[in-house]
């Protein structure tokens, strides 16, 4: 029983340290993204696009994204899962016991509670580029554009 309790705890752990690498790799991307639109973003500020519009702009795509994103991770999490564990499965039945070792079938609200959570930290790591994207003033993010293309054309 104690056995069990320290495995079932390691796999926990292990999944929240994935989820937490998970969130970090959506937040250095949705910041990646935002910062190669940079210049579209002004221009949109520029001709009157409001800073809770942009906002819900780009949580809109990013949930877009996530749940894309989360469904095929689903699918592809569980195709492994029943990979692997018909492989341990198996092992644990050669060398422990004399009978089939079979799988337990897991409860369908697992995938409801994994999709809520990949929608949820997409949404929670998308949270601050969106709003850096929405709260620039456009004549800072113009300026840097500006000066960059400057900076780009006098080099060559």
């Amino acid at each position: 029983m104690l056995f069990r309790s320290a495995f079932r705890m390691n796999l926990t752990a292990l999944g929240l340290l994935a989820l937490v690498v998970g969130t970090f790799l959506i937040y250095s991307t949705m910041s990646f993204a935002v910062l190669q639109r940079r210049a579209t973003l002004g221009v949109l500020r520029a001709i009157g696009v409001t800073p809770s519009e942009l906002l819900t702009n780009v949580l809109i795509e990013a949930f877009a994204l996530s749940v894309i994103a989360t469904a095929i991770g689903l699918l592809v999490g569980r195709g492994l899962a029943s990979g692997l564990v018909d492989l341990v499965l198996r092992t644990i039945g050669d060398l422990y016991f004399s009978n089939v070792v079979e799988a337990a079938r897991p409860s369908p609200w697992i995938y409801v509670e994994g999709a809520a959570l990949g929608i949820s930290a997409t949404l929670l790591a998308a949270l601050k580029p969106a709003f850096d994207a929405a709260h620039a003033t456009p004549a800072a993010v113009l300026r840097r554009v500006d000066r960059k293309s400057t900076r780009l054309n006098s080099s060559h």
